[in-house]
């Protein structure tokens, strides 16, 4: 099984780091800053910086690195947490975070400082052999990982786009993807009024599923181009990556409904707003 997860940045930092898992992901960044990291630069989204985090993906995709098998996208300051991990004797913090999510099962996220978020790094930077080889057997046995649900105070998902985005973006949205190849046939009977939301563009998916899945984002977002407008230096400025969380929820619950058996692995995950790395 090859896998491989990549943070993604927009700039190089001192904490990045690869082992035989983990790997940075740096957009916008010349391969020559880059320390050796794979970078988006050459890819046909490379400097469209309303697509934020999904101009690493849309790399990764196109270009299948290593052959991977599975392949999993995180945040540089959003990362998943492996509950079923060891905890680390050196860290308590990180068990009494992991503690938390065992106790709490719809927590779908947890905000922590920067020395948490760092020491939580370090675990992963330092997984032993035997918790490398648990990683991958617990990755091997489900189709993807998604984060825990997050159901938004807002009551839907148009509510909560309208509410924290542009509502005009959302309407588009729902156009896109009446007219999407996968979704035609059904018409209004695509069901878009979820209550829940998966959040971030954070997802670990066998290799197959992913470029099914990226076909069909690739399907949307083409249609919303000329659509939906993002300026640059406002936080709106990365409606796509806003509106690819909405694209992936509104797949993935599709897919469940097409596959009932479908394996999914929900894991919560870590988030720090106050980090700049």
């Amino acid at each position: 099984m090859t896998l491989k997860i990549f943070a993604v940045s927009h700039a190089p930092s001192d904490i990045q780091f690869a082992n035989d898992v983990f790997s940075p992901f740096l957009i916008g960044v010349d391969p020559q800053a880059a320390g050796g990291f794979p970078t988006d630069m050459g890819s046909d989204l490379a400097g469209r910086n309303s697509y934020s985090e999904m101009r690493a993906h849309y790399h990764v995709w196109k270009t299948r690195p290593a052959g991977l098998d599975h392949v999993g996208f995180q945040h540089y300051r959003r990362l998943f947490f492996f509950t079923f991990l060891d905890d680390p004797p050196q860290f308590p913090i990180v068990r009494q975070i992991r503690a938390y999510f065992l106790k709490n099962r719809r927590a779908a996220a947890l905000c922590v400082s920067i020395p948490q978020l760092l020491q939580y790094m370090q675990v992963l930077r330092e997984l032993a052999a035997e918790q490398t080889a648990r990683l991958r057997e617990r990755i091997a046995e489900v189709d993807l990982v998604v984060p825990r649900a997050y159901q938004p105070e807002e009551g839907s998902l148009a509510a909560q786009y309208g509410h924290a985005h542009r509502a005009e973006d959302w309407q588009a949205l729902l156009g896109a993807l009446r007219r999407t190849t996968r979704f035609r046939a059904l018409g209004h009977a695509i069901d878009t009024e979820l209550p829940e939301l998966s959040l971030c563009n954070l997802y670990i998916m066998r290799w197959p599923l992913f470029d099914d899945y990226m076909r069909f984002w690739q399907e949307v977002c083409a249609a919303l181009e000329g659509v939906v407008s993002a300026a640059d230096g406002d936080y709106q400025s990365r409606a796509f990556a806003f509106l690819s969380e909405r694209i992936f929820t509104i797949y993935l619950y599709h897919l469940r409904l097409e596959q009932p058996a479908l394996r999914v692995l929900e894991l919560p995950f870590l988030f720090c707003d106050t980090v700049r790395l």
